[in-house]
């Protein structure tokens, strides 16, 4: 005799805004080609934008490249809900390049 079984399920769902944004590598040093990423904590997955201190937008995905040089980054992440809802961070540093140049001086020991 075949028994029959019947299981229910429940699944829950929540949609949460982003509360934090992170960075990862969030320390240097920095190198020029260096891919900073950032996430957060926002479900469902977050969209990203960065600028930079101009409010000019470099990267419209959770992903950035590091130029040669002083950089100074902001990610905002903005959760994919009905009303809007947004969490940035700030990042910065200097992306130096493998050789830098070096300066001469002259020292007199008297």
């Amino acid at each position: 005799m075949a028994r029959s079984v019947s299981y229910n399920t429940i699944t829950i769902l929540s949609a949460d805004c982003p509360t934090t944004v992170t960075f990862t590598p969030s320390a240097g040093p920095f190198t020029p080609g260096d891919i900073l990423t950032c996430s957060s904590d926002g479900y469902p997955e977050s969209s990203y934008q960065w600028t930079d201190n101009n409010a000019a937008v470099v990267s419209s995905t959770s992903t950035v490249t590091l130029t040669a040089g002083v950089f100074n980054l902001t990610c905002t992440a903005t959760g994919n809900l009905a009303a809007p809802c947004s969490a940035a961070g700030f990042i910065s540093g200097i992306a130096n390049g493998e050789y830098q140049k070096q300066y001469d001086s002259l020292a007199t020991i008297k």
